[in-house]
């Protein structure tokens, strides 16, 4: 099943899109993975669109296997930035079948990443749009959210990245949000009880969006190496959190 996520646009932000990745975004993943910064966080990476390709390959594997849901963070941009995306126009639907696992269901957020009967939308399948609104038309590709099956049942984990131009202006926490809100509800792939996200302990920007989310910190990891060389932090959202949680963005 191919899940879309839209997080509608706020006074000082524009809307996001997240859906799993496509052949076609290689060009600008590659381009995103050339940042000296991210290539420090992540532990794994792409340095040519070979490379992407393969690797958004992997990612309709795990969605099909049910083990990683990986989405691409879109952004929507104005006309005059729209030739440096790579992506084009962003259609309101994909087309099941051709750009990842097949089917659709499409999710629509309020304009803090709001999703089910509070914010009144909902979820809908075979590509009916549910919540209202149209496509968001040109895009940039901002980053990535995932959702990682845990070592136990009703455990998952989350990560995200987001590019060098985006971070630091509230993208990850609303795309993260996004994600959390929909990894909970009953059209979640799992049934979780909790979501854990784990970072460096030196990433300040990370423990921020995992507060904002409602990831409560937990307690510092030891080192690993060498995939983890250095002390991290555990943050932990339970399930049935939403009513308790308050954006703070």
């Amino acid at each position: 099943m191919t899940v879309v996520l839209s997080v509608k646009a706020t006074a000082s932000a524009p809307a996001l899109r997240l859906r799993p990745w496509q052949a076609d975004d290689a060009a600008a993943l590659a381009r995103a993975h050339r940042d000296p910064v991210l290539r420090r966080r992540l532990t794994t990476f792409v340095t040519t669109e070979a490379d992407a390709r393969r690797w958004i390959a992997a990612q309709h594997e795990a969605w099909a296997a049910a083990t990683r849901f990986s989405f691409a963070v879109l952004e929507a941009v104005s006309g005059g930035e729209a030739g440096e995306t790579g992506l084009g126009q962003e259609a309101a639907r994909e087309p099941p079948g051709k750009t990842g696992p097949r089917g659709l269901a499409e999710v629509r957020s309020g304009s803090n990443a709001e999703i089910g009967a509070e914010a009144g939308v909902g979820f809908g399948s075979g590509g009916r749009k549910v919540g209202g609104g149209e496509g968001i038309g040109s895009v940039r590709l901002a980053g990535q959210v995932v959702l990682k099956t845990g070592a136990e049942p009703g455990v998952a984990e989350v990560g995200y990245w987001m590019s060098a131009e985006i971070r630091g202006r509230g993208v990850a926490s609303r795309a993260l949000e996004a994600v959390t809100r929909w990894a909970f509800s009953a059209q979640g792939p799992l049934r979780l009880a909790r979501i854990e996200l784990f970072h460096v302990a030196d990433n300040h920007g990370s423990c921020r969006v995992a507060e904002r989310c409602g990831y409560g910190f937990q307690r510092v990891l030891p080192p690993q190496p060498p995939v983890f060389p250095t002390e991290g932090h555990l943050h932990v959202r339970h399930a049935g959190a939403d009513g308790e949680h308050r954006h703070r963005w």
